[in-house]
């Protein structure tokens, strides 16, 4: 039987004080939208992947952050500060979920390209960003200055698939 972690064990677990248990009843009522996924979201694929999966995704992924000149993009606070109402966390784990390995960047913007959920998720509000900061540093400032932003968590992401693992599993 492969290993599952689900909400409900992570909220049963954490979630024990009466400040916890409120402000989980608080985020709850934020965004549903947002919470039903969460809520819903089941963790396997983790469990059954190893570093040396993670290290082969990094040898032959493009950089995630291409060309793009950081100082340069950074320029654009509206990017650089940007958030999604899903927590970068929840966009990757879906996607790692449904893909079922750790994927390369290209990968990963494919897919949130192409799959109605991620492309709801961080996709259309990423274009939409773009196309708002574009009208004020240009285009090509802007799609730099999301890539950066998207790259970053993207490279955070695959640090914590690999960080605590011991030996060759994650």
């Amino acid at each position: 039987m492969l290993r599952s972690t689900t909400a409900e064990a992570v909220v049963k677990r954490f979630c024990v004080s009466p400040e916890s248990q409120r402000t989980l009843a608080v985020w709850q009522t934020r965004n549903p939208v947002v919470t039903q996924h969460v809520l819903a979201h089941v963790t396997q694929t983790p469990y059954a992947m190893t570093t040396d999966a993670v290290s082969e995704v990094l040898a032959t992924t493009e950089h995630a952050l291409g060309e793009v000149k950081k100082a340069d993009a950074e320029k654009v606070p509206s990017i650089r500060d940007w958030t999604i109402p899903f927590a970068w966390t929840h966009v990757f784990h879906y996607a790692l979920e449904e893909i079922g390995s750790p994927f390369t960047y290209q990968a990963f913007r494919d897919f949130c390209r192409d799959d109605p959920k991620a492309r709801s998720m961080l996709w259309l509000p990423a274009l939409e960003k773009v196309s708002e900061a574009g009208l004020e540093v240009g285009t090509k400032l802007a799609r730099d200055a999301m890539r950066l932003r998207i790259g970053n968590a993207y490279y955070s992401f695959l640090r914590e698939l690999v960080t605590g693992s011991s030996g060759s599993r994650v």
